[in-house]
């Protein structure tokens, strides 16, 4: 499942629109819209992480599925 895709299902389990997960996270709800549009990129890896912890998803899942790879993670590589 790609990124848009979970993170719409978390909103949607969660009873959560786009603007509170955006006041939330910290995003301006209209870029936050074209990502899960896709239109534009996910966020930096920050952000995809607290958009995890919002929606109560798990964040190397949404991580992945944002096609990001956090800087600490490189070592490992």
């Amino acid at each position: 499942m790609n990124f848009a895709r979970r993170v719409e299902r978390g909103m949607a389990e969660r009873g959560v629109g786009l603007r509170e997960l955006c006041r939330g996270v910290g995003l301006d709800p209209s870029f936050f819209s074209k990502v899960l549009a896709g239109k534009r990129s996910p966020p930096a890896d920050d952000c995809v992480r607290k958009v995890a912890k919002v929606l109560g998803l798990d964040g190397v899942r949404l991580i992945a599925a944002a096609g990001r790879m956090p800087q600490e993670w490189s070592r490992l590589c």
